[in-house]
This record gives C-alpha cells, structure tokens and sequence, in this order.
C-alpha cells in the first residue's frame, strides 16, 4: 500500500487500528504518489536506533530517516540517504546512491543499509543528518562502484537484511541461501 502505519501501543486485540500512516495522504489511499518529503514507494523495512525512525524505500531508491517517531498522518521525513534530495529517486552504485534498499539497521550510532540491487551493505560512520550523505564503508564488493553477484565469501547476491550481537555482523544474503557472518576490523 506504499505507506507505513504505526501503532502507538501494541494491539493487544484483532483487527486494532493503526495511530499513524506515512507515505499515504490518509488510512484508505494506497496509490503510487509523486516522489516526495512525505511519501513511499514499496517500503520494506523500519528501524530506530531509539530516537530516530529510518525507513527504506525500496521502490525509490533511498532511505528515509525522521529525527523522531511521527504522531501525525502523513509527517515528512528530515533527511534522505541515496538520493540528492527528496524528489529524486534514480538508481545509483556510487558512494552516495542506492539501488533497493531493502533494510537498514542502527547499533544506535552507525547506520547499514542493505542495498540489495548492488549486492552490498553500506555503513554510515554517524546517522546521516544531511540529503544525499556519503558512505564510509562497503561490504560486498571491492569498491563502491563493484556490482558483482557471486557466492564467494566477500561477495553477496542480492542480501537482504543485516543485525549483530555486538560481536558479529550477520548478512542473510538471499540468493545464495546462507547467512555470512563478519567480525568488526580496523
């Protein structure tokens, strides 16, 4: 329904009704909108690293980041990561650019990204507080402009989501049907 809607308490009954939508003018509208400050395409994942909500956008290409959680129906969001600005959603394999996200993850300081299209997890040194923010590190190809698919250890095809336990970095990389697991490194 290209939105995400938010409980501000977790149903504890069938069928409850959501507080908040986002992406979405209102609860009843699912149409594919203009690319814009307050709507999605395809939204595949959420996050927070406790203050700041992030959504990935999949079908725009980019992540959207609120500086905290949104209490009214279509909230705009503060910062884009991928894209130059909030009206832009080309694909990209640059620095800077993504090509379908499918999940982002916080440890509450860094921020990953999952960029499926590019078979590769971007991190973000800081949560990015400016449109359009570079990325610090790549994993899962040589380079920030690499677009390879293969099997090999440092390699992924098409991962789709990211966590860790404080020591490991897990990667459930989809299309090799494994789960790859990396320790932190200088």
């Amino acid at each position: 329904n290209n939105r995400v809607v938010i409980f501000n308490r977790i149903p504890s009954a069938n069928n409850a009704s959501a507080d908040v939508v986002l992406g979405q003018p209102n609860f009843s509208a699912s149409a594919l909108l203009p690319t814009a400050a307050n709507t999605m395409s395809s939204p595949m994942s959420v996050t927070t690293d406790g203050r700041r909500m992030i959504v990935t956008d999949l079908g725009n290409n980019r992540v959207l980041i609120y500086n905290t959680f949104p209490s009214q129906s279509g909230a705009s969001a503060d910062v884009v990561v991928g894209q130059p600005d909030f009206v832009s959603n080309s694909a990209g394999n640059t620095q800077t650019t993504l090509d379908f996200p499918r999940y982002a993850y916080s440890d509450g300081t860094r921020l990953l990204i999952v960029d499926s299209g590019n078979n590769r997890i971007l991190i973000y040194n800081q949560i990015p507080t400016q449109n359009g923010a570079t990325a610090d590190v790549v994993i899962g190809q040589d380079d920030f402009l690499g677009l390879t698919e293969s099997c090999a250890a440092s390699y992924f095809a098409i991962p789709f989501a990211v966590a860790s336990d404080g020591d490991m970095l897990y990667v459930s990389d989809g299309f090799n049907r494994r789960v790859l697991g990396f320790r932190s490194g200088p």
